[in-house]
Parts: C-alpha cells; sequence; structure tokens
C-alpha cells in the first residue's frame, strides 16, 4: 500500500457519494491497474459497476469481487 492510497480511496468513494461517476470510476480504476487490492474501494467500485450494467462490467465485478475476497 502506498502512501496516498488511502487518500485516494476517499476521495474515489466521495466522488461516488456525490453522483460524479465519471471521476469515481477514473479514481477506482487507477487503483485497481495499480493492483491494489482492498475491499474498502473494491466493494463501491462493484455497486457502481453494476449499476452502469452491461455484460463486460458483470465479468469485471466477478473477478473484483473474487479478489476483494482474498482481501
Amino acid at each position: 500500500m502506498g502512501l496516498f492510497d488511502g487518500i485516494k480511496i476517499r476521495k474515489a468513494i466521495m466522488h461516488q457519494q456525490k453522483g460524479d461517476l465519471v471521476q469515481a470510476r477514473a479514481a477506482y480504476e487507477e487503483l485497481y491497474a495499480a493492483k491494489y487490492i482492498s475491499a474498502a474501494y473494491l466493494l463501491p467500485y462493484s455497486v457502481l459497476l453494476l449499476r452502469e450494467g452491461g455484460e463486460e462490467n458483470y465479468l469485471k465485478v466477478k473477478e473484483i469481487l473474487k479478489k476483494a475476497e482474498k482481501a
């Protein structure tokens, strides 16, 4: 875990709570691409993807939740 990962997680969640889903998704994807695994952001990220819908998002959510289970 990097020094600022906790702050990045809080920012992503705050964006999602305020309804700024584009910024939230970008922040979540940045954390996920950096291979940071924490249920603190993986679960809200999964909810965001499920609400967007689509087969691609569903498959990504399955992958994310498997990693969150191990976290």
